[in-house]
Protein backbone atom coordinates (compact mmCIF):
# COMPACT_ATOMS: atom_id res chain seq x y z
CA UNK A 1 0.00 0.00 0.00
CA UNK A 2 1.26 3.67 -0.71
CA UNK A 3 0.71 6.15 1.11
CA UNK A 4 -1.22 9.36 0.13
CA UNK A 5 0.55 11.55 0.97
CA UNK A 6 3.60 10.24 -1.21
CA UNK A 7 1.17 10.84 -4.30
CA UNK A 8 1.07 14.93 -3.67
CA UNK A 9 4.83 14.48 -4.50
CA UNK A 10 4.89 12.55 -6.89
CA UNK A 11 6.44 9.09 -4.86
CA UNK A 12 5.90 5.98 -4.09
CA UNK A 13 6.58 5.38 -0.52
CA UNK A 14 5.94 2.28 1.29
CA UNK A 15 3.26 2.75 4.64
CA UNK A 16 5.53 0.21 6.21
CA UNK A 17 8.31 3.05 6.04
CA UNK A 18 9.71 4.08 9.42
CA UNK A 19 10.03 8.43 9.44
CA UNK A 20 11.95 9.30 12.29
CA UNK A 21 10.20 12.37 13.80
CA UNK A 22 11.31 14.77 16.94
CA UNK A 23 9.12 12.22 19.38
CA UNK A 24 10.50 9.45 18.10
CA UNK A 25 14.51 10.79 18.55
CA UNK A 26 13.26 12.18 21.93
CA UNK A 27 11.74 8.99 22.85
CA UNK A 28 14.79 6.37 21.67
CA UNK A 29 17.40 9.00 23.17
CA UNK A 30 15.80 8.20 26.60
CA UNK A 31 15.29 4.96 26.41
CA UNK A 32 18.89 5.06 24.94
CA UNK A 33 19.69 6.59 28.18
CA UNK A 34 18.57 4.00 30.07
CA UNK A 35 15.46 5.70 31.20
CA UNK A 36 12.99 2.97 31.37
CA UNK A 37 10.18 4.95 33.31
CA UNK A 38 8.49 8.45 32.16
CA UNK A 39 5.87 10.08 34.62
CA UNK A 40 4.13 12.23 32.23
CA UNK A 41 1.13 15.01 32.23
CA UNK A 42 0.08 15.18 29.04
CA UNK A 43 -1.17 18.05 27.11
CA UNK A 44 -1.94 19.20 24.02
CA UNK A 45 1.60 19.66 22.91
CA UNK A 46 2.17 15.62 22.81
CA UNK A 47 0.24 13.94 20.14
CA UNK A 48 3.44 12.83 18.49
CA UNK A 49 4.47 11.51 21.28
CA UNK A 50 1.91 9.53 21.91
CA UNK A 51 1.75 8.34 18.10
CA UNK A 52 4.90 7.11 18.31
CA UNK A 53 4.32 5.18 21.42
CA UNK A 54 1.22 3.66 19.68
CA UNK A 55 4.05 2.76 16.70
CA UNK A 56 5.96 1.07 19.38
CA UNK A 57 3.17 -0.86 20.30
CA UNK A 58 2.20 -1.70 16.92
CA UNK A 59 5.82 -2.50 16.14
CA UNK A 60 6.75 -4.47 18.99
CA UNK A 61 3.96 -5.29 21.59
CA UNK A 62 5.22 -2.69 23.84
CA UNK A 63 6.82 0.32 24.36
CA UNK A 64 10.77 1.17 25.29
CA UNK A 65 9.40 3.01 27.94
CA UNK A 66 6.78 2.29 30.88
CA UNK A 67 4.54 5.56 30.69
CA UNK A 68 2.91 6.79 34.30
CA UNK A 69 0.34 8.94 33.54
CA UNK A 70 0.10 11.78 36.05
CA UNK A 71 -2.59 14.16 36.70
CA UNK A 72 -0.34 17.13 37.88
CA UNK A 73 3.42 18.64 37.41
CA UNK A 74 4.14 17.97 40.97
CA UNK A 75 2.41 14.63 41.38
CA UNK A 76 4.86 13.45 38.46
CA UNK A 77 7.73 15.03 39.90
CA UNK A 78 7.36 13.73 43.04
CA UNK A 79 6.65 10.23 41.83
CA UNK A 80 9.81 10.38 39.44
CA UNK A 81 12.03 11.38 42.59
CA UNK A 82 9.93 8.48 44.74
CA UNK A 83 10.76 6.07 41.86
CA UNK A 84 14.06 7.38 41.38
CA UNK A 85 15.04 7.44 45.72
CA UNK A 86 13.36 3.53 45.36
CA UNK A 87 15.00 2.03 42.38
CA UNK A 88 18.64 3.86 42.30
CA UNK A 89 17.82 5.04 38.40
CA UNK A 90 16.61 8.12 36.97
CA UNK A 91 13.26 8.51 35.79
CA UNK A 92 11.64 11.17 32.68
CA UNK A 93 9.54 13.92 33.59
CA UNK A 94 7.34 14.59 30.72
CA UNK A 95 4.89 17.69 31.20
CA UNK A 96 3.20 20.34 28.75
CA UNK A 97 4.17 23.62 27.45
CA UNK A 98 3.18 27.20 29.65
CA UNK A 99 1.69 26.58 32.63
CA UNK A 100 2.73 23.02 32.88
CA UNK A 101 6.10 24.25 32.50
CA UNK A 102 5.61 26.78 35.13
CA UNK A 103 4.30 24.37 37.88
CA UNK A 104 7.40 21.79 36.98
CA UNK A 105 9.99 24.75 37.57
CA UNK A 106 8.49 25.88 40.78
CA UNK A 107 8.08 22.18 42.66
CA UNK A 108 11.97 21.70 41.70
CA UNK A 109 12.63 23.54 44.26
CA UNK A 110 11.23 20.45 46.39
CA UNK A 111 13.43 17.68 45.09
CA UNK A 112 16.47 16.59 45.47
CA UNK A 113 18.67 16.64 42.78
Amino acid sequence: MISHTAYLFDLAIPDNLFMYTASSIFLKTLADAGIIHAFVNWGSDHPGMLEDLERQRDENGTTAIQIVTCPNEMVALSAAQGYGQVVGKPAAVIVHVDVGTQVYNSTTKHVEL
